[in-house]
């Protein structure tokens, strides 16, 4: 994280977004899920859609995920995506994790396609058809996902203040300014 405070401010909000997902990998997923998403290399970087915006229908040992979800930032150069998506019938959440050779990046972004930010990557994912395991603790469901969010301080602030934070550090490297500062 240091070496990228002499980084443009792009690369930093890429590299802020897809890393610290890894906290979210540690705090609700299995010993063993944590395994089947890090694998063997343990190189992990996600961007992580929030807003439902699919659905998972239930399937034999896992979930069947599709839909699009946008402002994906960090997608170009993510090893995985993460995504919340509705359970079909239900009013329950799920959260999924899927490498990115299992998904389509969609050329929605940059290059004029939108006002500002054109270097964050935040291009639109669509997932079709893509089985996430359960037994492998890919997928969770949203009431233990909400009680999580409640119970953590980490979340009872806005989730700005880790990107903040991140940032006043890349700041303070970038500048030589002494540790004692932030």
């Amino acid at each position: 994280m240091y070496a990228s405070g002499s980084a443009p401010g792009r690369n930093c909000w890429a590299l802020t977004l897809g890393a610290h997902h890894v906290l979210t990998i540690g705090a609700w997923f299995s010993e063993a899920g944590q395994r089947d998403i890090f694998g063997s290399s343990g190189q992990f970087t996600a961007p992580h859609r929030a807003l439902p915006s699919g659905t998972a229908e239930p399937a034999d040992g896992g979930y069947v995920l599709r839909g699009t979800w946008d402002y994906c930032s960090g997608s170009a150069h993510a090893t995985h995506f993460m995504c919340n998506a509705m359970v079909a019938g239900t009013t329950d959440r799920v959260t999924a994790v899927m490498p990115m050779d299992q998904v389509t990046v969609l050329d929605d972004w940059g290059d004029g396609a939108t006002l500002g930010m054109n270097a964050s990557g935040s291009n639109s994912v669509r997932v079709e058809e893509v089985f996430v395991a359960s037994s492998s603790s890919a997928a969770k469901r949203g009431t233990r996902l909400q009680r999580y969010y409640r119970d953590v301080a980490m979340y009872h602030g806005h989730i700005a203040s880790q990107y903040l934070t991140t940032a006043g550090e890349l700041a303070r490297v970038h500048f030589g300014l002494p540790d004692s500062l932030f």
